[in-house]
């Protein structure tokens, strides 16, 4: 696609060229890739007599997929365009406007190579305005200043602007013989349009651009925007906080109160000489300022800080309030220091820099990590879940006070690895003190399940191991140090996610001679139900410099009669052995909970670290949600099948299921669930199945004699099965649609259940599948909030309601009932009530209202009210609000939260005087607000309530 030639229209003008002057004007150059990865090497060169630029997408200075080029073009000009080829050429496409936003080449996808375009071209005769010159300059509640670059300095400019999305030709107009303008009259937090026309001075008239866009402030709207002080640290005291003010809003400020709050208590600081600003807080502002009232931060621990402005007037509260959570860290001194997380944290926390983390703490559950290495608690990534792809998160510990050693500490732990072998991994750091570099802990070979990737120092895969192991270190170069930290470094890549890491007992010591420890405990069961001669296991790990030998090991279970057995083995320094005891217990019995608790016992030895404990239930819990997309049947099925689940779309199921080709050869197919309970009232088993044709699974299967679904249920751990549900010739809808089959489980409430579900085969050659095996229980809600932005007016259609919910099983499905939208957030909606729809993933339901109203403003006392009275302020339950209205007129009066959801709500008619009382004896502390409606203005007063 070669193209030379000479724009004719433009070759008309230039026999006035001399006489007018050379005319400059803005050509424009858009590219896009279509894939969003830039274009790969390809680029487009553009040669203006004989000056070269060079442009392409690089996905570094653009965002991958499309960037616009101004380019400056003076009549006269000899434009050519060669192009050069990258990869991926199929997703490359370019065009190229001229001065009237005409298209006068493109090409693209895979374009022509070589010299491609070549033309002498000009500018019209009254040039538009560079469009990439156009700037917003200055906007304010009631004003905007805009400017522009000359394209005829002798020319009158003309500015049409009104509401966003406006017709040309229907808005206000000014017109300027300058390149800048101030437009007046505005209304505040409004979008506006403007388009700009020349009228040149020879006569002609420029193309219209635009629209150009931009938003008014809200005349009043402050806010904090940082705290910046405290932060966590180590060995926090008595500190003060420093916030940052900022004004949002479009006129200068004064007078601002502000407060603060800690864990949800309003700290009370003095005003006005304390939390009131008496400077002046310009547009878009900001000023740093500190509370005189410290705040005792000493005890280790969390503390939610909440610091807001309180600005009477103050037209929009959504900004009013910045959260941060600070972290109190203990400073640790006293060694040896043991910590297995049953007493929370102990400090460790989430670092700051991570990206994208997935670390968090509790109780481990998932099916590659049941459990902790002892007790209940731990530190992993994403305790039911996966990691995150491109995750780089630190888990960082407290500060310990080294100070008094002389030699270095050893750093023991339970650790659990499980990641991508090539490219995602782990490590551990240590830092001397707040000031110094982060440096690596150990080598590979020194320790014990220290970085089994001796070429790059770290565990990945697996780690070299499998579950929970112990792996020690010396902290090389702590001692005599007094505020080190350790952190554990989590790296993945773009793709590929698996558990992860987890830590647990940590344990932090000089070399002591003897230090037995108890690292893991098990039961050897095998049985679904458990055994009536159950064993105890214990892992021992010899922590200690001296061999070992002769020592007592105990278990208890539930609290009962202690066992203890004596281990004859002899273990070495930094070795361990597993040791079975030969005293059983009984765990036979379904819906059983066995918390059992393993120590060992040696004269002299450290104590905080010799015992552990595991808890073992001989059911699961419902409600249970299989869908089978982890691409496996869950820990504890069974099936008689070696290959079961199946890829979506391989025989035109949309999700991985389960499935067999039931045909003479392969005549029948189990499935065999784990022991779930115990059942309660109102349980409900449902699953999809579907029978089609063999191979492609796109038409139905009509079964025959013999052909047969059946459910089966055990109460007895799987002993024996009766029949609960059965599917055959006479019942079987055929589809090549999913069916699902809903039976309630009232019949067995108070009992633990095990399910099995047999395909028969009697004719014929076809699939059987089934997916979304669901023992469904309902929780009493699902939580449900709604956060309300209001409407900015009475006729305005741009209220959004956002629905979260807290309860239940992710991910929910919304119906709104309003017009049958779906999602979570529903935008563009009038003054109006609306009622939600939520379900969950096991399929319960929850309804919530939400109501859309004018936006929350906080104003002074508008025309129709004379006296206003809210006391007390704060409140620890009860606030009385007392309003005289000028007038008779309808009012309502509105409790709110501070994310706009509605409390409490009255309405009186042909009122003139009104006492209303607000209960939030029953609410969380915090700030809500109170609103109250009359003659279609609105007026909103902050409420305190006390914790």
């Amino acid at each position: 696609m070669k193209w030379h030639f000479t724009l004719g229209l433009f070759l008309l003008m230039l026999t006035s060229f001399s006489a007018q002057g050379q005319l400059s004007c803005q050509y424009r150059l858009d590219l896009f890739d279509s894939f969003g990865d830039g274009w790969n090497g390809s680029t487009l060169t553009i040669n203006i007599n004989g000056t070269n630029t060079v442009y392409t997408l690089n996905n570094f200075d653009d965002d991958g997929i499309f960037r616009s080029f101004p380019i400056t073009i003076t009549s006269g000009d000899v434009v050519s365009f060669t192009y050069s080829p990258g990869v991926f050429e199929n997703e490359v496409t370019y065009f190229f406007y001229d001065a009237d936003n005409i298209l006068l080449f493109n090409d693209g996808p895979n374009p022509s190579i070589g010299e491609v375009f070549n033309a002498t071209l000009t500018c019209p005769s009254c040039p538009a305005v560079p469009p990439s010159s156009v700037s917003v300059d200055d906007v304010r509640a009631f004003r905007a200043d805009i400017s522009w670059l000359f394209s005829d300095p002798d020319g009158v400019y003309v500015i049409e602007y009104d509401t966003t999305g406006f017709s040309p030709g229907t808005g206000a107009t000014t017109m300027v013989n300058d390149n800048e303008v101030r437009l007046n009259g505005l209304q505040e937090h409004t979008a506006y349009d403007f388009y700009i026309t020349v009228l040149c001075a020879n006569g002609d008239t420029s193309t219209t651009i635009g629209p150009f866009s931009f938003m008014t402030f809200w005349a009043n709207d402050t806010g904090v925007s940082d705290i910046s002080a405290p932060q966590t640290a180590c060995g926090l005291g008595f500190e003060q906080l420093t916030v940052t003010l900022r004004n949002y809003g479009g006129s200068a400020q004064s007078l601002i109160p502000f407060q603060f709050s800690i864990n949800g208590d309003l700290i009370p600081v003095g005003q006005p000489l304390d939390g009131f600003f008496t400077g002046v807080l310009g547009k878009d502002s900001i000023y740093t300022i500190e509370f005189d009232t410290p705040y005792d931060f000493s005890e280790p621990g969390e503390y939610e800080i909440l610091s807001w402005t309180e600005l009477s007037g103050d037209s929009d509260n959504s900004n009013d309030t910045t959260r941060i959570l600070v972290t109190s860290v203990p400073i640790i001194s006293e060694f040896p220091h043991y910590n297995n997380y049953e007493d929370g944290k102990g400090g460790w926390r989430v670092g700051q820099e991570s990206v994208n983390s997935t670390w968090d703490f509790g109780t481990p559950a998932s099916a590659d990590l049941p459990a902790a290495a002892s007790g209940l608690n731990a530190w992993v990534t994403n305790l039911t879940g996966d990691h995150n792809d491109s995750e780089l998160s630190y888990l960082v510990s407290p500060c310990y006070d080294f100070s008094n050693m002389t030699e270095d500490p050893r750093l023991s732990f339970s650790l659990f690895f499980d990641s991508e072998a090539c490219c995602d991994e782990g490590w551990v750091e240590l830092r001397l003190h707040p000031d110094s570099a982060w440096t690596k802990v150990g080598t590979s070979g020194t320790g014990l399940n220290w970085y089994n990737d001796a070429g790059n120092q770290w565990w990945d895969g697996t780690g070299g191991f499998t579950g929970w192991v112990t792996a020690y270190n010396t902290l090389t170069g702590v001692a005599g140090f007094s505020n080190v930290n350790i952190r554990f470094v989590f790296s993945t890549d773009f793709s590929v996610v698996n558990k992860g890491m987890a830590v647990d007992n940590i344990f932090i010591s000089a070399p002591l001679a003897n230090d037995l420890g108890a690292v893991t405990a098990n039961h050897t069961a095998t049985a679904i139900c458990g055994d009536a001669q159950d064993q105890v296991s214990i892992t021992v790990n010899n922590f200690g410099t001296a061999t070992q030998s002769g020592f007592d090991v105990s278990y208890q279970v539930n609290g009962g009669p202690v066992v203890t057995e004596t281990v004859a083995a002899s273990l070495a320094a930094n070795q361990q052995l597993t040791y079975t005891f030969t005293v059983p217990f009984n765990s036979a019995g379904p819906d059983n909970v066995y918390e059992i608790v393993v120590w060992t016992s040696f004269p002299d030895d450290f104590a905080l670290n010799d015992t552990t404990s595991f808890v073992f239930s001989t059911s699961a819990q419902l409600p249970l949600v299989e869908d089978f997309e982890t691409g496996a049947i869950p820990v504890g099925w069974t099936t008689d099948e070696f290959f079961s689940v199946y890829a979506p779309f391989s025989h035109n199921n949309p999700t991985f299921n389960v499935a067999d080709n039931l045909y003479a050869g392969d005549p029948s197919y189990v499935l065999t669930s784990t022991v779930y309970g115990p059942v309660e009232t109102g349980d409900s088993l449902l699953f999809d199945y579907r029978l089609t044709l063999w191979f492609a699974g796109t038409q139905p299967f009509f079964p025959g004699a013999g052909d047969k679904i059946e459910v089966f249920i055990s109460t007895d751990c799987g002993a024996n099965y009766s029949l609960l549900h059965a599917i055959d010739a006479s019942t079987h809808i055929p589809s090549a649609e999913f069916f699902t089959v809903r039976l309630s489980l009232d019949a067995y409430a108070g009992e633990t259940i095990r399910l099995r579900f047999n395909g028969t085969w009697g004719t014929g050659d076809y699939w059987f599948d089934l997916d979304n095996i669901n023992l469904k229980r309902c929780p009493a809600s699902l939580g449900l909030t709604a956060n309300v932005t209001g409407a900015t007016s009475e006729a305005a259609a741009d209220g959004r309601i956002t629905i979260t919910a807290t309860s239940g099983l992710a991910p929910y499905t919304y119906l709104w009932e309003s017009d049958g939208n779906s999602g979570d957030n529903l935008e563009n909606l009038a003054i109006g009530d609306y009622s939600i729809t939520v379900t969950d993933k096991a399929g319960c339901s929850d309804v919530i209202e939400a109501t859309v109203d004018i936006a929350v403003a906080t104003s002074e006392p508008n025309s129709l009210i004379s006296d206003l009275r809210l006391a007390p302020n704060p409140t620890s339950g009860d606030a009385l609000l007392h309003v005289v209205f000028r007038e008779t007129t309808d009012a309502r009066i509105t409790l709110l939260n501070n994310v706009g959801q509605v409390l409490f709500e009255t309405r009186d008619q042909n009122v003139r005087e009104g006492n209303y009382r607000l209960d939030l004896s029953n609410l969380d502390g915090g700030l809500y607000l109170v609103r109250i409606v009359a003659g279609g203005k609105v007026h909103t007063e902050k409420l305190v309530k006390m914790h």
